[in-house]
């Protein structure tokens, strides 16, 4: 759910709340560079008693940020960019601010071949 720095829902024209959620293809978690590996390393937070160093080693398991003792910490917070292809509009996170390293980029670059 998003909320404000205080803690509450932001909602819309219907009164529904906002819920942001992760898209992201199958991955082994094998490799540090996979979108779910970024995600989680960037939503480390101190409970998760994981440093800097680390995060390249282990994450916890995604599904360990969707329920958090949020009101012990403040929510996250993240850059998103829209993209509209004809009429489809999607959200993607582009920037995630980390308790490891501040404001982090979680865009991915594709190298296609020539």
């Amino acid at each position: 759910m998003i909320t404000d720095k205080d803690g509450r829902p932001q909602k819309d024209k219907r009164d529904n709340p906002y819920m942001a959620i992760s898209v992201c293809n199958h991955t082994k978690r094998k490799s540090s560079k996979s979108k779910m590996v970024r995600l989680a390393r960037y939503l480390l937070r101190e409970e998760h008693n994981i440093s800097y160093i680390e995060s390249y080693k282990s994450v916890p398991p995604i599904e360990d940020f969707i329920w958090s003792n949020a009101n012990k910490y403040p929510p996250y917070q993240i850059v998103v960019k829209n993209k509209t292809v004809g009429k489809n509009t999607v959200s993607n996170v582009v920037m995630i601010n980390s308790y490891l390293s501040e404001w982090v980029s979680v865009e991915q670059e594709f190298h296609k071949q020539k």
